[in-house]
């Protein structure tokens, strides 16, 4: 993406930040951070795929299924501002069926030079199935809350990229 692409992203999310509840103090203490580079954090695949299947650094949230915890727009634009931080945090995501479904534990932490983005899915169900990890290149933030709104966590490995649609959490 582009410096004016991620520009525009980091604005949208902000209005709806605001529009959400966030007052502006909080907004001019996430701004006076520091505004992201004309590059988005970089990502790279690493052997981060052997950490823990809790949640790791600030929780973003659960969306999906019936255990749902807030506004899936503010959620998704927790884990995205970590990203451009590269701030260690967690978004989980539940894909439920009738009886089978995954948590999928999408998460953002530093890995030296780079931000590693990490889609580890952990199946359940009637039948035993086993775990998968996926390293992404990175993750785009789409603030509407209609159908095109969403977190999509890009090319994770044999994933490819990941889509979580607010419409339907």
């Amino acid at each position: 993406m582009h410096h004016g692409g991620v520009l525009r992203s980091l604005a949208l999310g902000l209005a709806l930040f605001l529009a959400m509840g966030g007052t502006s103090a909080q907004a001019a203490t996430s701004s006076s951070r520091g505004a992201p580079s004309a590059t988005a954090p970089t990502t790279a695949r690493s052997a981060l795929a052997t950490g823990p299947l809790l949640p790791v650094g600030k929780q973003c949230g659960l969306l999906g299924g019936l255990r749902k915890s807030g506004n899936p727009a503010v959620q998704g634009l927790c884990l995205y501002t970590a990203y451009l931080h590269c701030q260690a945090a967690t978004l989980v995501y539940l894909v439920a069926g009738v009886d089978t479904g995954a948590y999928h534990y999408l998460t953002v932490q530093s890995a030296g030079l780079y931000c590693a983005v990490t889609d580890r899915v952990v199946p359940y169900g009637v039948v035993a199935l086993p775990q998968h990890t996926y390293q992404c290149q990175g993750l785009l933030f789409l603030p509407t809350t209609g159908p095109v709104g969403g977190l999509i966590a890009q090319q994770c490995d044999s994933e490819g990229d990941f889509s979580i649609p607010y419409a339907f959490t």
